[in-house]
Parts: C-alpha cells; structure tokens; sequence
C-alpha cells in the first residue's frame, strides 16, 4: 500500500512464522506504527472481526448521522438486527454488509479492512 500521513492504512506485513503466514498484525497510520494482535485461531479471528465490523458499522452509521432504523430499512433487515451487528453478536450476510456498504457510499472491501485496523 502507499505511503503518506493522511491518517489512513498505509502500510501492511504479513508475518511469517515456521512457513505459516500469520495474520496481518502491524500496520502503519500517519507515520506511526501500531501493533494489532489479531488471533492466529480461526475461531476466534471470526469473533475478532465480526466484533470490528461491527463496531465500524456503528462508527459510520453515526458519523453520518443515521438512525439504526433507517439503516435497517435500507439493509432490508431489522433495526434490531443491525444494532447486534454492531454488538458483534450477529453475523450479516455478505449481501447484507452490501446493502449496509452501498448506504455508507463504500465497497465491502473497505469496511473490511477499517474493520481490521481498527
């Protein structure tokens, strides 16, 4: 990835250990390095993530100033799902992070990877 200091993903490395690669776990944001331990167990790496997105679903619908309702309305599920997505205790499906994307104006892949940086 590029480099600069706007504050956003700059920099990823995938850690190699014994030949397994390792989640990506260092990342570089406005020229600091930060340290990330993702977990290495597939199980809890879905919790991990499913909790981040989550909580990026919830930092954005609020940065825009989006109700729970109004979101669920545009996902086509309930607004109480969308307040467990943001709880991280329900899993959306793909197309509902896509529905959820396309109201943000974003693509899947970048609420992923804010999901994993945060």
């Amino acid at each position: 990835m590029g480099s600069g200091d706007d504050g956003r993903l700059h920099t990823l490395r995938t850690d190699f250990v014994g030949g397994d690669a390792v989640r990506p776990r260092l990342w570089q944001v406005g020229g600091l390095m930060h340290h990330q331990p993702a977990p290495t167990d597939p199980d809890e790496y879905a919790t991990w993530i499913n909790q981040r997105v989550g909580a990026e679903v919830r930092r954005r619908r609020e940065a825009l100033d989006i109700s729970a309702y109004a979101l669920a309305k545009d996902a086509r599920v309930s607004d109480q799902t969308i307040l467990n997505i943001e709880q991280g205790t329900h899993v959306p499906l793909l197309s509902t992070l896509a529905r959820i994307c396309m109201r943000f104006g974003i693509r899947v892949t970048e609420l992923m990877e804010a999901a994993e940086a945060e």
